[in-house]
């Protein structure tokens, strides 16, 4: 990030790689990408396809365990288009997800995990 832009991020972000669906409107179009970070309000996925701001999408992430996948379901909005990829904001999701969620950031930040809640 520049000098000159400000960082509003008010929840860490961790480097997390895993594998991501995106589900976009009715017509469910579905684009996989990878992540690259990972925060409790959102994600930013590597993604060649371009979806405009404000698009109300669906995601599957997925969490590769020792013998069983799992994924995480939240819904979400785009809110930043990059030259490779874009930024999620997420809007909803259950409270396991959410439990997973944390978990995953508490574990890989470099920071006090106690400044993720």
């Amino acid at each position: 990030m520049e000098n000159s832009k400000i960082n509003r991020r008010k929840k860490n972000r961790v480097f997390f790689k895993t594998s991501v669906q995106l589900e976009i409107g009715s017509a469910k179009i579905i684009i996989d990408g990878d992540s690259s970070d990972l925060s409790l309000n959102g994600i930013f996925i590597k993604i060649q396809e371009t979806i405009p701001i404000g698009t109300k999408c669906h995601l599957k992430i997925d969490l590769l365990g020792r013998e069983d996948t799992f994924q995480l379901k939240i819904d979400g909005t785009t809110t930043r288009i990059e030259p490779n990829g874009i930024g999620i904001q997420f809007k909803a999701m259950e409270l396991d997800t959410y439990t997973h969620l944390k978990k995953i950031i508490m574990y890989n930040t470099t920071d006090n995990p106690d400044t993720i809640y």
